[in-house]
């Protein structure tokens, strides 16, 4: 993992091998006027892009709204909210990394530097080598629109909260279990203006004063079931895994605390909980 404070991106990878994992997460400042409203958002790269940012399709590749980014949109009275230039950085509250997984939280509102918008929050695990659990809480003062969305080169095949993209080379999947009702939609960018040329957006909307969503993405099969688990304060997920472990993930409102216990054979081979601390990464480490 390499983490740059002073851009905010993160970047991660499952191993140095040709057919690793790699993804990146950016909470940080926006602060130039060719940079992109792009806080919160993560791209997912396995022998080939299966979340990218739709720039990448772009004829120009500066195209600065929300709606390019994987990230979840804020939308108010049918207008998307922007991130604005100039206003107080994304923060990255939490980062932790070891042999299992890689740890994330993030706080930005302040990038949307408007008093509507109480509190917009992304914490994302990368338990290696191919599995994402996101947690994304957004509240405000009135109703608000939002969508998670993930932008990819492929077309998704969706059932209900499960969409599916395959690729050439390997295959993401996209289990949506918070909110518990509602479906994935899938939007083509061809012919949506002259200015995208392909690629497609996978989306998923609720509305309301406190919206949250809690996503399963895995690899090429690696996940073989995934149930929400919930209590009063508390969101979070059993995850069966094809390689014999089971993942439980607990996202906490006190404290924003995280919890991650691994069983497998009957075991139990890991037990963290994550606040908010920033880990000191070593400047070379394999």
């Amino acid at each position: 993992v390499y983490y740059a404070p002073g851009t905010g991106h993160v970047f991660m990878r499952s191993s140095w091998s040709k057919d690793a994992t790699w993804a990146n997460f950016i909470a940080g400042p926006y602060t130039e006027s060719h940079a992109h409203q792009d806080q919160g958002s993560f791209l997912i790269y396995k022998k080939g892009w299966l979340a990218y940012d739709e720039n990448v399709a772009t004829h120009s590749g500066i195209q600065q709204g929300t709606n390019m980014h994987n990230l979840v949109r804020l939308v108010r009275n049918g207008t998307p909210m922007p991130q604005r230039e100039g206003s107080k950085p994304g923060k990255l509250f939490g980062l932790r990394d070891d042999a299992t997984l890689t740890y994330l939280a993030s706080d930005l509102a302040p990038v949307y530097d408007d008093t509507y918008v109480a509190a917009v929050e992304r914490r994302m695990l990368f338990i290696k080598p191919d599995l994402f659990v996101i947690f994304d809480l957004v509240s405000s003062s009135g109703d608000l629109d939002t969508v998670w969305q993930l932008n990819t080169p492929i077309n998704p095949t969706i059932d209900t909260g499960v969409a599916t993209l395959s690729g050439p080379n390997a295959t993401l999947r996209v289990e949506m279990l918070e909110p518990e009702s509602g479906s994935f939609e899938t939007i083509g960018w061809t012919g949506q203006d002259d200015i995208t040329g392909g690629g497609y957006q996978l989306q998923f909307s609720q509305k309301g004063t406190t919206n949250r969503y809690l996503t399963v993405l895995s690899l090429d099969g690696a996940l073989t079931s995934a149930i929400r688990t919930t209590d009063l304060d508390s969101i979070g997920a059993t995850l069966t895994l094809a390689d014999g472990r089971t993942v439980h993930v607990r996202f906490t409102n006190l404290n924003h605390g995280t919890t991650v216990v691994i069983e497998q054979g009957g075991s139990e081979i890991y037990n963290e909980s994550f606040d908010e601390t920033l880990q000191e990464l070593p400047r070379f480490a394999n």
